[in-house]
Formats: C-alpha cells, structure tokens, sequence
C-alpha cells in the first residue's frame, strides 16, 4: 500500500491590549484647583471632584485569539478553516461623573469553499485561447473533522457512487468516533470536460438532482418539503414569473409549508438556476461578470454532478483517508502527479 503525505498546519495567535483615557476641562477655576488637580492626572489618577473641573475618561481591555487549520496534499490541493475570537470590556466615566461598563463578544468564522473555488478555475480555464483548454483538469474535495460510523459511511458511499472506487468496507462501531482528513481526487480528461458541458438541459437536470441525493440523502433522499421545488413544476414556474415574493403564503403552490420551509426551499432553486448558468458562460468577459453571482455562494454538490455527467472512462479517480484509520482507493497514483494548473 502507498502512503500519500498530508500536511496539517495548525497556527494559533493571541493577543490582548489595555488602554486608558482620560480628559479634563478647567473652567475658569482657581490656580490652586487647576495645580491640583492636574498633578492627580499626571500621577494617572482621578482629579477629586471640584467646582470648574470637569473630567471624563475611560478604560478598555481586548483579547482575542484566531485559530487557523490549513491541509494540504502535495502542491495542488488545499483547504482551510479560520475561527476568530474577540472580546472588550470597557469602562468609562460620563460627564456627570457616572461609571458605564459595556462588554462585547465577537465570534467570526471563515471556511474556503474549496469545490466552488475549483469550479470557477475550470470555467476560466475553458475560457482561456490556444492548447491550454486541452489539457486535463485535476478536482480535488476534502472533508476532515471527527466522524461517527454513520457519518463516515455516508461520506463513503458517495465516492461509491461517484465511481471512485467499486466497494469500502470499515472498521466496527466501538472504533468510532474518528477523527478523519479525506480526500478525494479525480482527473477528468478534455474529452469528459466536453462531455459534461455538452449534456442536454435535461440530461443536466437529471445529475443536479442526483447528485443532491447522493449528497444530501437525509433532504433530498426522501420526501422533504426540500424537494418541493424538484418535485413541482408548478412551483418553479412560479419563482421564475416573481423570485421575490414566491416564499408568500399567497403565491407558494404547495399547502401546509411553513413560513420557515418555504424561504428555505425558493432559494435553493434560484442556485440551482445560478449553478446552470454559469455552466454555460463561454467567454471570458461573461465570467468575469459572473463572479457576483457566484460570491452569493451556490452550496450545490458540483463535484458529484460532474461525475454523473462525465464517462467513467473519460477520468481517473483516487481516494485518500488518514488520521486514526487510514486507507487508499482508486488511482492513487494521479494524486502524486503534479496540476499543469497550478503552474
């Protein structure tokens, strides 16, 4: 068995900072107030309350910590988390003289969206001129974190049925939780590229919604209020004739959805329609305008939807797991071959 090198960088950084104010107004007081009171300021204390001195300051304190994950597998497949933390106290004196405490609590979370980040470098490169379009194209998808048997065996299953490999078998219940980076390789050819791209509008409908319950089987596996806009064509129609307002009670064809499900639903299908649009941007100069679409975020399983599209013979895939249990499948060898992309 070959061991396929992953490296995990974890970067953690504090800091923390105090800083205090204060400010006096004189008022046409006497010279021995003003002598007296300014010297307590100099000595960084309060001046003692006193007619024609007028005094407000304050403190603050901040501490905050940032935590970064960063995998990585040879030079062409990366994936990072970002979690940032951030409190402040302070505690200031009014012009009346009152104290005023306020504390603050910032959480800040940052996730690359590596599948769609590698969807938009595939569109721009078919854009681009000459025999760079012929070469082939190298997809990675990761997932990493603690995993139960369910979990993992669902993550699995999807790469089963994506054709990366014929079967997988895994270790008893006792043995869980693990804690798991997978990563999952495929090269699809030129050839396949066309193949996906030149699939008919149903053909494309037909994987998008696959691939939706290959990758999501608890919402889309099953009848859900999540297939309302897959399973009714009424329903589509509708937020193509007003996109705005079809999450009203009014307009929303379906009975007994909530107000919750129906705003949930009628987004969903308007990435859907994203998602096919940008499949069919050709030129350059549509993609760029494309990109505001795209930072809305698609949230759609494109690398499965590729695929189902692409002849099996038309790519060559390879599966990865290492942490506390490790395994390979597939082509693991196309892993180790070097993306001409990244050059």
């Amino acid at each position: 068995m070959r061991r396929l090198e992953v490296a995990i960088a974890l970067e953690r950084t504090r800091w923390s900072s105090n800083t205090t104010l204060l400010a006096a107004h004189w008022l046409l007081t006497r010279p021995e107030v003003f002598r007296r009171s300014y010297g307590r300021l100099l000595g960084g204390s309060l001046p003692n309350p006193e007619t024609g001195v007028e005094v407000t300051g304050g403190f603050e304190r901040i501490q905050g910590q940032r935590v970064t994950v960063r995998v990585n597998v040879f030079n062409w497949f990366g994936f990072q988390k970002t979690s940032e933390r951030q409190s402040r106290q302070s505690l200031r004196v009014s012009p009346a003289g009152n104290l005023v405490f306020e504390a603050t609590e910032r959480l800040e979370k940052t996730r690359y969206r590596w599948d769609e980040i590698q969807f938009m470098r595939l569109l721009h490169r078919e854009t681009l001129k000459g025999s760079e379009r012929s070469r082939e194209f190298l997809w990675s998808y990761g997932r990493e974190g603690e995993f139960s048997q369910g979990a993992l065996r669902q993550l699995l299953k999807m790469a089963l049925q994506m054709g990366v490999f014929s079967e997988f078998s895994l270790p008893g219940p006792s043995t869980f939780p693990l804690t798991l980076q997978l990563l999952v390789g495929t090269r699809f050819s030129p050839a396949g590229i066309r193949s996906v791209r030149q699939a008919t509008p149903q053909q494309k409908w037909v994987a998008l919604v696959r691939a939706l319950e290959i990758a999501e089987p608890e919402r889309y596996g099953k009848a859900t209020f999540w297939r309302d806009w897959i399973d009714h064509r009424d329903l589509r129609d509708t937020i193509d004739e007003d996109p705005i307002q079809t999450h009203l009670a009014t307009r929303y064809p379906i009975q007994g959805r909530t107000s919750f499900q129906r705003q949930q639903v009628v987004p969903v299908y308007r990435k859907s329609k994203t998602f096919f649009s940008l499949l069919e941007r050709r030129k350059e100069e549509e993609l760029k305008k494309s990109l505001n679409l795209f930072s809305l975020a698609l949230d759609m399983p494109i690398f499965v939807f590729f695929h189902l599209l692409c002849p099996p013979k038309q790519r060559r895939s390879g599966a990865v797991l290492t942490g506390d249990w490790e395994q390979v499948w597939g082509e693991t060898e196309l892993l180790e071959e070097s993306d001409p992309l990244t050059t």
